[in-house]
């Protein structure tokens, strides 16, 4: 029977974990060792890695290094943060400021919008929402494009009007300043 290179590395597995615990990592060794068997299975390298029906050790070796080195850069990488560290801390007041206002700004557009003839309202809804272009919904709505351009600037007028003060103050940060009513 012809074992494959996976085969007869499996069977020395106890052996690679024992060499990456010796680079020091003891909780992810396994982990580090299936990474190994991915990276020679992925660059067609098992027949490096046996000689006359042995692992070759120090094709191993190195292909462990170099897998406990990049598990190493990975992990520096990454910030760690203790649970306790963030475990207080809030919305800024000026955040919690800034939400309800774009929530009431949403509000007063979706009112307005509410106020208009339906076709001017599924219109505008479907521009605003959709991806297509002026133009595709001319085509697939059968309307001329000069009908819904000239609807979505009335509609973008009356948007403005209604809201466009608030909004101003919006990005302006001055959230104070944004109409409730």
């Amino acid at each position: 029977m012809n074992k494959t290179w996976s085969h007869i590395l499996c069977r020395f597995h106890s052996e690679w974990v024992a060499i990456v615990t010796s680079f020091g990592e003891a909780a992810y060794a396994e982990d580090i060792v299936q990474e190994m068997y991915i990276r020679i299975h992925d660059s067609n390298a098992g027949e490096k890695c046996i000689t006359n029906g042995e692992p070759n050790r120090a094709f191993i070796w190195v292909v462990l290094k170099n897998t406990f080195i990049t598990y190493q850069k990975e992990k520096a990488k990454v910030s760690k943060v203790d649970i306790n560290e963030i475990k207080n801390i809030s919305y800024l007041e000026e955040d919690v400021r800034k939400h309800e206002s774009y929530d009431i700004i949403r509000d007063k557009i979706q009112k307005e919008i509410q106020k208009w003839h339906p076709y001017d309202q599924q219109l505008f809804n479907i521009y605003s929402t959709s991806t297509d272009s002026m133009r595709d919904i001319s085509k697939g709505a059968n309307i001329s494009l000069s009908s819904i351009f000239n609807t979505i600037k009335n509609c973008k007028v009356r948007i403005k009007s209604a809201v466009g003060e608030d909004y101003e103050d919006y990005l302006n940060e001055d959230f104070d300043y944004i109409n409730m009513n």
